[in-house]
């Protein structure tokens, strides 16, 4: 067996580097060959060495590997037992396989790279690097040094590229992307395609582009986040800066720490679309100036109540007062209640909460332990160039100003929230998000896909027509039990209270989640969209969805699905995917997938009829891959067999929005 005489450093084992294997005795070439297969799904064989490609010592065989290979990839060497041989004419030793586990470290030499059709990992090195992806699902390292990194066109995964030390210049590209900028100012683009861009430390720049991206810096003086087009969710935690929400329904956060770094200023403008602006955890001098743009928004400061600090002074610009609620700007005031405030109205005489008048602006002002504790009122708000006598029970969802009864009296939006007490909420003919917040409260979803938070207490939950989803969040361990009624309605019950018995009338899935990244969902639509899906899945796979990332890939087709992706199309996905062609062969002939097919599918060979009847048609173009892969899921023999692995429901991770 041979021993590695001179390996290069992690990191180095690519690009022209020589590797050298010692057999501790005399040697000639022989008739074997060194080869290097990749240790992707496959172990697909790259290259492949002949003596005449090799250097022969005296005892040493060495080899110097093809420029083509990337800086971090993964692959296995294998000798010939016969590549060399020893003075007798025999083999030196035996097979040898060796195993390269490239970790995370610079190149040795400042590099231009692009990676090749496939997925690729790629490593920078201390110097100004250019790195491209090309296509596939690349991770993409920069290292020290002030540098470009490119993701190019990536797969279903997406592209991963860190910049890491210097003031990097980061491009996802296509594709659903994520990008880290590490220390240094850096600069980073998501493209096209839903993408997750964190700054973390120093000034940072991020653009979200075309997608519902989610932006995140940390720490920064004067971080600068564009939403840009779509649904977007902006974070800053601590320092200052500025974040603007762009097109779409954005979220954005500010939050800090109360440390006397954040006695800086931030700025938030939520541009085009009906924003949520919220702002939490910053001292009075940090200076949060908020600015909600075209659109019906909503703004927020939840309180931290067992801090000392005095609660979050936040100007707005342009909030719009008003009974309309086509245009009326919102303010939550939920989470400036404590965990358990039950006094109801909070502007009323027992509550907490007061309006003033301070020349052309208004304040919002909170005493925090209410008319009988020691402290008085804070300033939460100035809305500028507003009067008091405008402001309506339309801009404090649903509560009035003036203290009088809660009530909503308008059912005409996507969003509907409910109050502090016992509401009843219809929801619109379109995809409602209704939250019932306290209060025993009835929802009706009525048609379309409804999401659901019934909030505390004990609520009933009408799905009506459509796919409906109740949510329930929580901090830590998940303290909800779902249970089954006699009536055929589902409960779920809150262990820590089992008072608070929720009851899901026409409601098909159940999400629980501990944030909007970490979500398990429970499909018991088997007979609808849910159960299509999974045999689906299940026709391609030919097992159940085993580990989270197989449930993740289910969620994100419940998803599609459910936006209306017909079957056909995610079969294309499907067919399409790196796993299938694993599993089915990449440009299998018509009889070899529709063997493959009937194994997954209906577990057993196919019988000669069949065999020739899809051959037939898929020689004649009748269908494709993707047509013969939802004829399968669909035919009764398969919904009898997939029926013993769904029974009533089925597990899938879902990717559920704040709101």
């Amino acid at each position: 067996m041979p021993n590695f005489l001179s390996v290069p450093q992690p990191g180095g084992i690519a690009h022209g580097s020589v590797i050298t294997f010692d057999f501790g005795q005399h040697i000639t070439p022989g008739t074997g060959l060194v080869k290097i297969y990749s240790q992707a799904p496959g172990n697909t064989l790259l290259y492949a060495f002949n003596s005449a490609s090799l250097i022969f010592g005296d005892t040493t065989l060495s080899l110097t590997l093809p420029a083509t290979l990337d800086y971090g990839a993964r692959f296995d060497l294998v000798l010939d037992r016969d590549v060399v041989k020893e003075d007798t004419g025999l083999p030196a030793g035996g097979r040898y396989v060796s195993f390269f586990e490239v970790e995370e470290r610079p190149a040795p030499a400042q590099i231009q790279w692009t990676g090749a059709a496939g997925p690729d990992t790629i490593h920078g090195s201390t110097g100004v690097d250019l790195l491209q992806g090309g296509d596939g699902d690349d991770a993409l390292y920069g290292h020290a040094g002030n540098d470009v990194l490119l993701g190019g066109a990536s797969g279903p995964r997406g592209d991963t590229l860190y910049g890491m030390d210097g003031d990097d210049a980061l491009f996802g590209q296509d594709g659903a992307d994520t990008l880290y900028g590490g220390n240094g100012d850096d600069y980073l683009d998501g493209g096209d395609g839903n993408d997750a861009l964190d700054g973390n430390a120093g000034d940072d720049e991020l653009h979200g582009g075309n997608g519902n991206d989610t932006l995140t810096t940390a720490g920064g003086i004067h971080d600068i986040l564009h939403g840009d087009d779509g649904y977007d969710n902006l974070y800053l935690y601590g320092g200052g800066g500025t974040l603007y929400g762009g097109s779409g329904s954005d979220f954005i956060t500010i939050l800090g720490s109360h440390s006397l770094a954040e006695s800086i200023p931030a700025l938030a403008d939520g541009g085009d679309g009906d924003d949520y602006i919220q702002v939490q955890g910053r001292p009075d001098a940090g200076g949060v100036t908020v600015r909600g743009g075209a659109g019906r928004d909503t703004y927020a400061t939840p309180l931290f109540f067992e801090s000392e600090y005095l609660p979050t002074q936040v100007i707005i610009t342009d909030f719009t007062a008003g009974a309309d609620r086509a245009t009326a700007d919102t303010i939550d005031v939920r989470g400036m209640m404590p965990p358990d405030y039950t006094a109801g109205n909070p502007f009323g005489a027992d509550g907490v909460l007061r309006l003033v008048q301070q020349g052309a602006d208004t304040l919002l002002q909170i005493d925090r332990d209410g008319a009988s504790g020691p402290a008085g009122y804070d300033n939460v708000m100035i809305l500028q160039g507003v009067q008091r006598t405008a402001l309506t029970a339309a801009n404090f969802n649903y509560l009035s100003p003036d203290g009088g009864r809660a009530g909503i009296t308008d059912n005409s939006e996507g969003h509907l929230d409910g109050t502090l007490a016992d509401d009843i909420l219809w929801g619109s003919s379109d995809h409602d998000h209704m939250a019932g917040f306290n209060g025993n409260d009835v929802l009706y979803g009525g048609d379309g896909n409804d999401e659901f938070k019934g909030g505390y207490g004990a609520d009933t939950l009408h799905g009506g027509a459509g796919t409906d989803t109740a949510r329930y969040d929580f901090d830590n361990d998940n303290p909800y039990t779902v249970l089954f009624g006699v009536d055929g309605s589902l409960y779920v019950m809150d262990r820590r209270n089992p008072a608070d018995l929720d009851k899901l009338d026409g409601v098909e899935r159940i999400v629980f989640t501990q944030d909007h990244r970490n979500a398990t969902g429970i499909a018991y639509d088997v007979e609808g969209t849910g159960g299509d899906v999974f045999r689906l899945y299940l026709a391609a796979v030919g097992s159940a969805p085993a580990t989270d990332i197989d449930r993740a890939v289910l969620g994100l087709m419940l998803k599609d699905a459910d936006h209306g992706v017909p079957l056909l199309q995610l079969a294309h996905n499907i067919v399409a995917s790196r796993e299938f062609q694993d599993q089915h062969g990449q440009q299998p002939g018509s009889a070899a997938l529709v063997t493959s097919l009937y194994r997954t599918a209906l577990h057993r060979e196919p019988d000669a009829a069949g065999l020739q009847y899809w051959s037939g048609l898929l020689d004649s173009k009748a269908i494709d891959a993707a047509g013969l892969l939802v004829s399968m899921a669909g035919s009764e023999e398969h919904h009898t067999l997939a029926a013993t692995i769904i029974g009533s429901s089925f597990d899938y991770l879902a990717s559920v929005p704040q709101w």
